[in-house]
């Protein structure tokens, strides 16, 4: 008969714990946490709600349509302008406002090797350069169009 009070203690025991857990969880875990899978749904109208800062490649292209028909046919034609030249709503909007930057305009090389760095979890088919063997000290822009690359 002693063995079963212990038995029965250490159960009152985990059964308080779990329903200490569960009173927390519920007060600490946003409503809308689960609804749509194993995030919170409400972050998308938080996000949402974030002042919009890119234009997209439409309001590029409408513009700057030589360079778009040569992106389009190029191994970058999957890069948005903005992934190189930035966030440009506002160049859209009143293009003497902002003045879309050079990517890397400090140093290019460096610019280019966010993509293109060899790194062995890339595809193999993936451009990628060693950075010590591949014209080393020289811009990539020299020898490679970024809107047109070719290997």
């Amino acid at each position: 008969m002693k063995d079963i009070e212990h038995l029965v203690r250490m159960a009152v025991v985990f059964a308080v714990g779990l329903i200490a857990f569960l009173v927390i969880r519920h007060f600490l875990v946003p409503v809308s946490f689960g609804r749509i899978g194993h995030y919170r749904a409400a972050a998308l109208d938080d996000i949402k709600a974030y002042p919009v800062h890119y234009g997209g490649r439409k309001a590029c292209v409408s513009c700057h349509a030589k360079q778009g028909k040569t992106l389009a046919r190029s191994r970058h034609q999957g890069s948005s302008c903005e992934t190189c030249h930035g966030a440009l709503l506002a160049h859209e909007l009143d293009p003497k406002a902002l003045k879309p930057g050079k990517p890397g305009a400090g140093d290019i090389r460096a610019f280019c090797e966010i993509c293109h760095a060899q790194n062995p979890s890339k595809p193999k088919a993936f451009p990628q350069i060693h950075d010590a063997a591949h014209n080393p000290g020289l811009p990539c822009i020299g020898c490679h169009d970024p809107h047109n690359p070719k290997l």
